[in-house]
């Protein structure tokens, strides 16, 4: 793959499709129309921002595809990108992601576009160092790991065979979302350490460092990846810096001013017992191994090629008690020399 070209591989303004109106969706959808690109917002309600380049269109994906309807294929012709930023429910990850990626690859070959994904770093397992782009993918406890690594590698077997350009983005754990985003930091332990109350977290090790995605900077990530064709065949990693969950709601109380507390896990009998009547709690157990042990990134290629940096930390945590209408009071720190 040649390092030599960073040129745009579309011209701007270009039409793109986005699947998935969550968090990650909705925002890159209106960064593209922002600067200008037409967008069709593709997820099963139809929902999405109300914006003049934004036309959503209501579609079950893989029903469509079973179905043989067209519909995504038709949306796609024409389209420099097809990105796919869906989130099935977390427990039905085994059911509903195989189907998915099929329909999205089907979609992205017929229709010519490049294929952009928005992954995670579950299929690297568990790991001493830090993970990397090129790190091995393996078999990590559970199945989500393997279903995870398996929709990048049905990607990549097309790419390498020269039936579509395919490229990934992956992120840790987020946080920046805004009310409602299910994000392990924003559900309890960020406010509650603003509110000057014990954070609570459901399962890990509060002292094991943690990498943690800033939202703004995975949509940054993906901005970068779908204007530039050195990404294809690769995955990428979005920057995002450690913390363990203590250190987290410490730099928050002291944001916000309040004492500090650290931080408790739930105990995992609880846990246990929820995951026998929940889904959604079994999935979760069963992923505890990433919150149990240090969980790192390390995205240098990201930074020296795509040019991409992580959002001061101190910055993003200020922009993230704004959304959850906390905003901090201690004043902004001034760089000195």
């Amino acid at each position: 793959m040649s390092s030599q070209s960073s040129q745009p591989v579309q011209p701007t303004p270009a039409r793109h499709v986005v699947a998935g109106a969550g968090p990650v969706g909705t925002r890159l959808a209106l960064a593209l129309a922002g600067r200008g690109d037409e967008v069709v917002l593709v997820s099963r309600s139809g929902r999405g921002p109300d914006h003049e380049r934004v036309r959503r269109l209501a579609l079950d994906v893989a029903a469509d595809h079973r179905s043989g309807a067209g519909a995504l294929a038709a949306a796609v012709r024409g389209a420099a990108t097809l990105v796919n930023a869906v989130n099935p429910a977390y427990h039905r990850w085994p059911q509903e992601w195989p189907g998915l990626t099929a329909a999205f690859l089907d979609a992205a070959e017929a229709g010519g576009a490049r294929y952009v994904a928005f992954s995670n770093l579950y299929g690297y397992g568990p790991r001493t160092a830090p993970m990397t782009e090129d790190a091995p993918l393996a078999a990590a406890p559970g199945t989500k790991g393997a279903v995870r690594a398996r929709t990048w590698l049905d990607a990549l077997a097309r790419h390498e065979a020269g039936r579509l350009r395919a490229s990934e983005v992956r992120a840790s754990d987020y946080f920046g979302g805004g009310p409602g985003a299910n994000s392990h930091l924003d559900l309890e332990v960020v406010p509650r350490a603003a509110r000057g109350r014990v954070p609570f977290a459901l399962l890990g090790d509060p002292a094991a460092p943690h990498a943690w995605t800033f939202l703004p900077d995975a949509v940054t990530t993906l901005l970068a990846v779908v204007d530039d064709e050195r990404a294809d065949g690769r995955a990428w990693l979005v920057p995002s810096p450690a913390r363990s969950m203590h250190q987290v709601a410490a730099d928050v109380a002291r944001l916000r001013g309040v004492r500090p507390h650290r931080v408790r896990v739930a105990p995992r009998l609880l846990l246990r017992a929820a995951a026998r009547v929940s889904a959604s709690a079994a999935a979760m157990e069963a992923e505890r191994w990433q919150f149990a042990a240090p969980f790192l990134v390390d995205a240098t290629r990201t930074e020296q090629v795509l040019g991409v940096r992580a959002t001061p930390w101190e910055d993003a945590l200020r922009a993230d008690l704004e959304l959850l209408g906390l905003p901090a009071r201690a004043p902004r720190a001034v760089p000195v020399g």
